[in-house]
Parts: structure tokens; C-alpha cells; sequence
């Protein structure tokens, strides 16, 4: 799903930061799961499951080309990430209105202007 919203985004005209950011999705989840301890516990059992066919823990090698990306900082990647498992959560009260202006807008408007 991660190519397919990627290749749509950027056929809307999406700058290649963003489109990267979506295309890191999946692999933004393996990152968490192999770098930070009782990430993967959180997850539903369906994405545990999934995990293990979209490739399961990082090797190092990964890990390193995954922190080496040349279009996005692997820390944006993760907080995508973490914002992602926010919204996941059903008893997440967040004003999702008001986190869009106070912390995404902020960083569209970032990615937007370094393009």
C-alpha cells in the first residue's frame, strides 16, 4: 500500500519528500520494531502478522540505508510514523484539527519551502 499511495501523491504533484515519506511507511514500522524495545508489542495483531511478510526486523545494512536516505531525514520518517499509531489509538482524544495546525502544518509548510 506504501508504492501504491506514494505513485499517487506524486502523479497529484505531491514534492518527492512527501511521496517519500509514504513510501517509508512500512519500512518507518520494521525501523520502530527492530530499534525500540516493546515498539512491535504495540502493534495489532494484524500488523504484527503483516510485518513478517513485508520483510519483518531490519538488518543493519537496512537500518543504515534506512537512516542514510538521501531525500528524508529517517527522524521526519519516524515521527510520521509515530503520528500514524497516534491516530490509530481509540482512546486518543487528540483534536486532530488543532495537532494538524500545531504540528503538521509546520512541517508541510518545512517541506514545501525546501523544495
Amino acid at each position: 500500500h506504501e508504492c501504491i499511495g506514494s505513485a499517487y501523491l506524486q502523479d497529484l504533484g505531491f514534492p518527492v519528500i512527501v511521496c517519500n515519506l509514504v513510501f517509508n511507511h512500512v519500512a518507518s514500522k520494521r525501523y520502530l520494531c527492530t530499534t525500540k524495545p516493546g515498539y512491535i508489542n504495540n502493534l495489532s495483531d494484524a500488523s504484527k502478522e503483516t510485518m513478517k511478510l513485508q520483510g519483518g526486523l531490519m538488518t543493519s545494512s537496512e537500518i543504515t540505508n534506512f537512516q542514510n536516505d538521501s531525500i528524508t531525514p529517517w527522524q521526519l520518517k519516524i515521527k510520521i510514523r509515530e503520528y500514524d499509531d497516534m491516530a490509530k489509538n481509540k482512546n486518543n482524544n487528540t483534536n486532530w484539527t488543532s495537532f494538524f495546525n500545531q504540528q503538521l502544518q509546520p512541517i508541510l509548510e518545512y517541506v514545501l519551502i525546501s523544495q
